[in-house]
C-alpha cells in the first residue's frame, strides 16, 4: 500500500512538473491590464467570428466568462502550490497519512475548478443556442491553450520568429 501511494505521489509530482509554468503568478499590474485589455479584445472578436455571437450575447458573455475563468484560474493557482507542498513533504519524508491529506486537498482542488467551470457555463449556455454552446466549448479549450503558448512565449524571451521562406536542406 506504502509504495502505491509513493508511485501515485510521484506521478502527481511529475504532473506539477509539466502543468506549472502554465499558471505561474501573472505578470505586474500594468502589464497584465495591457495583455488582459488585447485578450479581451482578442477574445470577443473570436466569439463573433467563431461562436456567431452577436454584439449584444458578446457584452452579456464576456464579463460571465472572465469571471468563471478568474475563479477558476485562482483554483488551479492554489492546487499548483498544493503540489508543490506535496513535493516538499515527499521530499522531506512525510508520513502518509500527511501525503494522503495533501493529495484530498489537492483533489478538492480540482473538483472546484471544475464545479466553478461547469457552473459558470451553465450561466452563460442559458443565453446561447445548442450550436453555440458547442462551438463556445471549442473555442474556451482553443483560445486557454492559445493563450498559454504566447504566454509561455513571451515569459520565455525573445527568440527567432519562424521564417516563411523554405529551408535548405
Amino acid at each position: 500500500m506504502r509504495s502505491r501511494r509513493g508511485v501515485a505521489a510521484a506521478c502527481v509530482v511529475c504532473l506539477l512538473a509539466i502543468v506549472a509554468p502554465a499558471y505561474a503568478e501573472p505578470p505586474p499590474s500594468e502589464a497584465r491590464r495591457t495583455v488582459g485589455q488585447q485578450m479581451r479584445k482578442v477574445f470577443a472578436a473570436r466569439l463573433r467570428r467563431d461562436v456567431g455571437l452577436d454584439d449584444a450575447q458578446v457584452r452579456a458573455v464576456v464579463p460571465k466568462i472572465e469571471a468563471m475563468e478568474r475563479e477558476r484560474g485562482q483554483l488551479l493557482r492554489d492546487r499548483l502550490r498544493l503540489l508543490r507542498e506535496l513535493r516538499r513533504d515527499l521530499d522531506a519524508g512525510a508520513p502518509d497519512a500527511e501525503l494522503a491529506r495533501r493529495l484530498d486537498r489537492i483533489d478538492r482542488a480540482s473538483q472546484d475548478a471544475d464545479r466553478v467551470a461547469r457552473a459558470g457555463l451553465a450561466e452563460i449556455d442559458r443565453s446561447l443556442t445548442v450550436p453555440q454552446r458547442a462551438r463556445l466549448r471549442l473555442l474556451l479549450v482553443h483560445f486557454r491553450d492559445e493563450m498559454t503558448r504566447r504566454i509561455q512565449d513571451v515569459r520565455s524571451g525573445p527568440h527567432e520568429a519562424p521564417s516563411s521562406a523554405p529551408r535548405d536542406r
